[in-house]
């Protein structure tokens, strides 16, 4: 993945993606403090456990950042066409179509003014 497709995707999602999108991440419980120190160093802000958000043990290695979303067909070809793959049809979360794993675009898009949680 490119940076120049990171900052096409960022533009998308800022301007052609529906809101709400859901940032939410599942780390291994050994990177949770790598996570918070990551996210306090880009936004100023601790994450907050108030459930808007998940972290938990996981048998991952590290943390997985996923994006949720829905959008239109043209704006879903868009994001495949700047590489990404678009995973839909999948029960994680009734209110949205469309999820990306994607660690360096979650970040993008925190640098972009995105929180983890809802953004409306």
């Amino acid at each position: 993945m490119t940076t120049l497709n990171i900052t096409r995707a960022v533009e998308i999602f800022k301007k052609y993606v529906s809101r709400p999108v859901r940032l939410e991440a599942e780390c291994v419980g050994s990177k949770v403090a790598d996570l918070d120190r990551e996210y306090i160093n880009r936004t100023g802000n601790t994450i907050q456990t108030d459930g808007f958000y998940t972290i938990r043990e996981s048998s991952k290695w590290g943390a997985e950042l996923r994006i949720y979303f829905n959008c239109s067909d043209e704006v879903y070809e868009e994001l495949r066409n700047c590489g990404f793959h678009i995973e839909s049809g999948q029960p994680y979360n009734p209110d949205y179509v469309y999820r990306i794993n994607n660690n360096r675009l979650w970040w993008a898009l925190v640098d972009a003014g995105l929180r983890i949680g809802t953004n409306s």
